[in-house]
């Protein structure tokens, strides 16, 4: 053996890696920005979506009320006898809706079979001539009409079947000469 080999060694630093606490702190910081960043850009895109999603609602609920007021006008039964066949009413102006005044479009209209759904139990009523009513309606969506807030306004559609149209509201409208108004007066 050498006797150079013998030497003591001095002791070397061993190299621990490790983070200092400023790195540390600098990490977190940026990983907190860009949560935030990423939930802002959740929250807007799930707002976008929301609306997106409310919008095409609201339209598809629109084109059912629409398709089912043009068919009725389209197939409106409109006779020139002297009879007042189709009548819209409005006592007040268009800017103040209430319910007990609200426009009403009253006519009398041939309808596809319908369905009769009343506590569980389901009815066909056979299609055939029927008196329809429209009535513009609003409401609040809570129980303080006075309240400056935001109304729901809704379009209602009343039909008296086949039968009852044809034993009250026509046999009124052509032996007694009533309105149409007059015939959906208390119905």
């Amino acid at each position: 053996m050498n006797s150079n080999s013998r030497k003591t060694r001095r002791p070397t630093k061993k190299n621990h890696s490790a983070f200092t606490l400023v790195e540390v702190m600098t990490a977190t910081a940026i990983m907190v920005i860009l949560i935030v960043f990423t939930l802002s850009i959740a929250t807007g895109t799930i707002g976008i979506y929301d609306n997106a999603v409310n919008s095409l609602r609201t339209s598809s609920e629109s084109r059912v009320v629409l398709n089912a007021l043009t068919q009725d006008l389209q197939s409106a039964i409109i006779k020139a006898d002297n009879n007042v066949w189709i009548q819209v009413e409005h006592t007040e102006g268009p800017g103040n809706v209430a319910t007990s005044n609200a426009p009403q479009l009253m006519l009398f209209a041939p309808v596809p079979e319908r369905i009769k759904r009343e506590k569980g139990m389901e009815e066909r009523i056979p299609g055939a001539v029927c008196a329809i009513k429209y009535q513009i309606g609003h409401r609040s969506p809570f129980d303080n009409p006075g309240d400056p807030i935001q109304q729901i306004y809704g379009l209602y559609r009343a039909v008296i079947d086949s039968q009852g149209t044809f034993e009250g509201p026509l046999k009124s409208l052509i032996q007694d000469k009533l309105e149409p108004k007059d015939i959906w007066r208390g119905t």
